[in-house]
């Protein structure tokens, strides 16, 4: 199934990069009922969101792409702090086991202790600040869900409208399932090596029409990285392979061994395992899938909605640079 990604607010911390696109500065970026944020975390905020997007560094050079992605990184840490007052104000906060759990699980995903207080010191942080951090996060991710969330529904008629208004994401496409042996050639091969190859793959076919099994060919003459797995390729859709191994593969009937198939990669023989057309996901199987999307597009916008409610009652002020 064709199905969408789940895209929802998420209130997660996530360790800075200390490769920095400017130089840190030093002073407030913005004071959200009297508390400040400042330029060196929103810094290191747009560093690590370049990181993660994989955002050329040099692109950044364009000042008004720049200030662009400033803006939003500047916005979201108020809605941080926004919401973080909300959770204090309503005296909705994370417990110390959730925040020593929370804290636990960072420090795992790290081989040891000391890449792990490298990492924090990196980012700015001290133990201390680092679990006030994420008490802060779980806070408003707390208050959000139990202001905010815990009363958002779906209804029946809306999973099935939206399965009849996106016939195209329940398409389970075409997609064959193959096993290959290649000899490999370079694009400079001489007529000789484009010789020697064919010869092989011709030597081998006659060993397939004999009998013996392709897939133990494949792991004992294939130069291809799936020869351990008996040249499996596992399911593939149109679009997904080099074209001239496309159309050979899915012009065969299962079980059926082509000629000598020539890609940019060297020679090929290829066997169809199994094909399967295209079908259509029926409702009642994707209704869950459905229900769980719909709920985070309803999510994220009472979330966006809830910050924009708090960010208007409250004093907040902007430096720009």
């Amino acid at each position: 199934m064709r199905f969408f990604k789940i895209l929802g607010f998420t209130i997660l911390l996530s360790l800075a990069s200390t490769h920095q696109v400017l130089a840190s500065q030093t002073g407030v970026a913005a004071t959200v009922q009297g508390q400040k944020i400042y330029e060196t975390k929103l810094q290191k905020s747009i560093d690590s969101l370049l990181m993660k997007q994989g955002t050329n560094i040099g692109v950044m050079r364009d000042p008004k792409r720049y200030k662009k992605v400033r803006e939003k990184v500047l916005n979201v840490l108020i809605g941080q702090e926004l919401l973080w007052q909300a959770a204090k104000n309503n005296n909705i906060l994370a417990t110390d086991e959730e925040v020593n759990q929370a804290f636990s699980k960072y420090e795992s995903q790290f081989d040891n202790e000391v890449r792990f207080k490298i990492k924090l010191v990196e980012a700015g942080f001290t133990k201390s600040t680092f679990q006030e951090n994420l008490k802060q996060k779980l806070s408003a991710k707390k208050w959000l869900q139990q202001k905010i969330q815990h009363s958002l529904t779906v209804s029946s008629s809306d999973i099935h409208q939206f399965y009849v208004d996106n016939p195209q994401q329940f398409i389970d496409p075409e997609k064959s399932t193959a096993r290959h042996i290649l000899i490999k050639l370079s694009s400079t091969a001489t007529d000789v090596e484009k010789k020697l190859a064919e010869k092989q793959l011709i030597e081998i076919k006659k060993e397939l029409d004999s009998g013996t099994s392709f897939a133990q060919l494949a792991m004992q003459k294939s130069q291809g990285p799936s020869a351990s797995k008996g040249g499996d390729l596992g399911f593939f859709e149109r679009g997904k392979m080099v074209k001239p191994f496309e159309t050979v593969a899915f012009s065969l009937k299962p079980g059926e061994i082509s000629d000598i198939t020539k890609t940019h990669f060297g020679l090929h023989l290829i066997k169809l395992v199994e094909h399967k057309p295209a079908s259509v996901y029926e409702e009642k199987f994707a209704t869950e899938q459905i229900k769980a999307y719909l709920l985070q597009q309803k999510s994220q916008l009472a979330v966006e909605k809830a910050i924009a409610g708090l960010r208007l009652k409250a004093k907040v002020e902007i430096n720009n640079l």
